[in-house]
């Protein structure tokens, strides 16, 4: 994950916003898992917990990736006034 997102590039955004809504789309499917029956999962709960802390790791990150492209996309000065015209 970068380190932070270019809110000026709207093709970075836009595969920030497609990352997160997999990430998420991740957890749906790992939370559908979990909460089978034991005789019906494929995989342990153990191994699930695991996978919901990387995904959760994964998530993080980005939202701070992108807490840090608003920040630094943000204008620090106000822009200045216009030239007198003449």
């Amino acid at each position: 994950m970068k380190r932070a997102v270019d809110f000026t590039n709207r093709a970075e955004v836009a595969d920030w916003i497609a990352s997160l809504n997999e990430r998420v789309l991740d957890m749906a499917d790992i939370a559908a898992e979990a909460t089978k029956p034991r005789r019906a999962r494929t995989v342990s709960r153990a191994h699930l917990r695991g996978e919901i802390e990387a995904t959760m790791a994964e998530l993080r990150a980005m939202v701070r990736a992108g807490r840090r492209g608003i920040r630094s996309s943000a204008p620090t000065e106000p822009p200045p006034p216009p030239a007198p015209e003449e």
